[in-house]
């Protein structure tokens, strides 16, 4: 099968715990008091607390029941892939996927220092063509340059059942003065778009994606230091392996980033080394009054090694730029919102006849944008408050094709949530065509795509 006609259908189709210590029997009861016997202030009476006060040793605070402690979720997805008739090698006969992932969260807070633990297991059934991430994708299926696969072992990948436990967040972070160390491995985005994400350059989530409530952690080191109220540095340094297990400095990052808050906007810039390119860009996001408004960019120049010099394998790479910007409205009504936005990408392809070319020119950690100018428009509201729905559209600008998004989330209880939706195509099919060297027409990108009906259930623990 060939690798464009994964990345085509997988976009479409692929993806508050405190503390943790001993636990005591210890409980603090509070005595009514009767206002006509309670003792003066120079009786010297101690309470309840103050005998507990003194029984712990000093500088110790009471400690926590586990449901402050620990928390976690479950959850359960289904979804029916129904694909248009399409020639050979791309799939035409209709699948499905189902996928169950559990979590245990713990956190722990000392004074100047936190442990955050992120567990998980998944148990899932993907179709080939959907395996290469997207709307679907869960912990286990998020391939990605930072994050080493001994944190994440596959138990069992028999064909398109597939199964893995592991991290999916292990990091320590420690306080001193006015900066924040954080290691392990820990979400990290630098973007403040909504669907195209080109600031986002560590384990991004699918514009499509159906669950963004867990960004997957990456590999690394990220230091803060805080220069005022409304400023601040960080340096990230995530480490990259080629092929999963072993580091290679090509695949690494190496990145500056520094931010402020300016005429009610805030604004930040950044620059260094990620996978296999460098780059330099930055972000701005605020309010004109009742319109929000947000943009993000960045300029790439490709280094495959990481060396500073250009080599015979950058050729194929070009120095591209990267831009996402558009508005967003809130309304009081039924807390409906609006938004829009424009995304450009100068390394993709002109037509749908690059296509395929372009498919194979994706850096690590890239989002598989097959061409250079994308529109994308949301609408969301509550219809009562446990009951809320939202519809998206995608369209690639270039080909005319797109995906059209419509979903509803029904709250059954406090920490539980049903959710059904769909994705609809348009655009046109791929067609085979008398060329021996280049012999399928992909037609678009998105109509190659079929209708997709998902149902998920989410539980909170």
């Amino acid at each position: 099968m060939l690798p464009s006609a994964a990345l085509l259908l997988a976009f479409a189709w692929a993806d508050p715990p405190s503390d943790w210590s001993e636990f005591e029997d210890f409980e603090f009861v509070e005595d009514e008091e009767d206002p006509d016997s309670s003792p003066s202030a120079g009786e010297g009476t101690a309470t309840r607390e103050d005998e507990a006060a003194q029984e712990r040793p000093k500088g110790r605070a009471p400690k926590k029941p586990a449901s402050e402690i620990m928390s976690g979720s479950l959850r359960l997805t289904g979804a029916y892939l129904a694909p248009p008739d399409l020639p050979e090698p791309l799939p035409s006969s209709s699948d499905g996927i189902l996928t169950t992932v559990g979590r245990l969260i713990i956190d722990h807070s000392w004074s100047r220092a936190k442990l955050e633990v992120n567990v998980f297991g998944d148990m899932s059934r993907v179709p080939e063509f959907a395996s290469a991430g997207g709307s679907f994708t869960s912990a286990g299926q998020t391939d990605s340059a930072y994050r080493n696969q001994y944190l994440t072992p596959r138990i069992w990948t028999p064909g398109q059942a597939r199964g893995s436990v592991g991290f999916d967040r292990l990091k320590v972070a420690v306080e001193a003065g006015p900066a924040t160390i954080e290691l392990g491995r820990f979400p990290i985005n630098e973007s403040v778009a909504f669907f195209f994400t080109p600031n986002d350059y560590f384990a991004p989530f699918s514009a499509t994606a159906v669950n963004r409530i867990y960004k997957p952690g990456i590999d690394g080191l990220r230091t803060a230091f805080t220069l005022g109220p409304l400023s601040s540095i960080d340096v990230t340094a995530a480490l990259g392996f080629e092929d999963g297990y072993h580091p290679d400095w090509g695949h690494s990052a190496v990145l500056l980033r520094a931010s402020t808050v300016k005429w009610g906007f805030a604004w930040s810039v950044h620059g260094g080394k990620v996978a296999q390119r460098w780059v330099a860009g930055g972000s701005f996001q605020g309010d004109l009054g009742r319109v929000g408004i947000r943009g993000e960019g960045h300029v790439g120049i490709p280094d495959l090694e990481g060396d500073g010099r250009k080599g015979q394998a950058d050729e194929a790479r070009r120095i591209h730029g990267r831009l996402s910007a558009g508005p967003n409205l809130m309304f009081d009504w039924h807390n409906a919102s609006l938004g829009a936005e424009y995304a450009f990408f100068s390394d993709g392809a002109a037509s749908p006849d690059d296509y395929i070319a372009r498919s194979q020119r994706f850096f690590p950690d890239d989002l598989p944008y097959l061409a250079q100018h994308y529109v994308g428009v949301n609408a969301g509201m509550e219809i009562i408050p446990i009951l809320q729905a939202s519809t998206a559209a995608i369209v690639n600008a270039s080909d005319g094709s797109g995906l059209v998004t419509a979903s509803m989330v029904y709250s059954v209880a406090d920490e539980a949530d049903l959710i059904g939706g769909l994705f609809v195509p348009w655009g046109t099919r791929a067609s085979v065509r008398d060329d021996p060297l280049m012999p399928l027409d992909l037609g678009s990108e998105f109509g190659n795509g079929g209708l997709t009906l998902y149902f998920e259930s989410r539980v909170f623990f």
